[in-house]
């Protein structure tokens, strides 16, 4: 499942002041951060399923880290103020249409209807910002359902950003075998700074990663998630 633009769905303002703090990252929690399920039930198109679920804390913080201090730099909003937060359900659009799922909602004093963020963990949805199937090439070993595909080799941080580690993530079907890429690991930052202090060559590097498929791979094509087929060097 792929989310639309954002993990947060926002539905409104009712100051500008509300709408510049929550583009800066800028919140006060005024209230406890309520306990969890460790799990829970989500309708999806093709069927219900048990995924994990994240805490009220984990998605007070996709809100923050999804602000940017350096926005807006000419104005110093006051903070955001959360004065709620609790368990319900939100429509989010995904790749699937939109779907009403778990979430976390976040009442504040300046918004319209409380932010929402889902409620499943980053493994439940294929991440946007991650390039999917790299181009460079995958192979079939003999036994024909061991899978080495060349995928995105994980960055070196940048300062103040976090530690990550990804690991390749498949998808089969009977005509299709469908290999991405997903968060199983995030550490707090190697190196104090702000985001953006670091040079990005744009060079696409990638290193190999081996999948144990469920059924040998036989005739079905093998695609990455965003839909572009593999080339098979094997």
């Amino acid at each position: 499942m792929v989310l639309g633009d954002t993990r947060i769905r926002v539905k409104g303002f009712s100051t500008d002041n509300a709408k510049i703090a929550l583009m800066k990252g800028k919140l006060a929690l005024e209230t406890a951060l309520p306990e969890g399920p460790e799990t829970v039930e989500a309708k999806l198109t093709d069927g219900t399923f048990t995924l994990p679920a994240i805490s009220a804390r984990q998605a007070y913080d996709v809100i923050v880290a999804a602000g940017d201090p350096g926005a807006v730099a000419d104005v110093d909003p006051a903070p955001l103020r959360i004065t709620k937060v609790a368990v319900g359900t939100a429509e989010f659009r995904t790749d699937r249409g939109e779907l009403t799922l778990p979430a976390w909602l976040f009442t504040a004093v300046e918004t319209t209807q409380p932010l929402a963020v889902p409620m499943l963990a980053e493994s439940a949805f294929w991440r946007r910002d991650v390039p999917n199937y790299g181009g460079g090439g995958a192979s079939i070993a003999a036994d024909g359902v061991t899978l080495t595909v060349h995928m995105m080799k994980t960055p070196e941080p940048c300062p103040g950003m976090p530690t990550e580690r990804f690991e390749a993530e498949v998808a089969e079907s009977a005509t299709a075998v469908t290999v991405g890429m997903r968060l199983v690991e995030s550490s707090p930052a190697a190196a104090p700074g702000r985001q953006g202090e670091c040079v990005n060559d744009l060079v696409h590097r990638t290193q190999p990663y081996t999948i144990r498929l469920a059924q040998p791979l036989g005739n079905r094509v093998l695609v990455g998630s965003d839909g572009a087929a593999a080339v098979n060097q094997g």
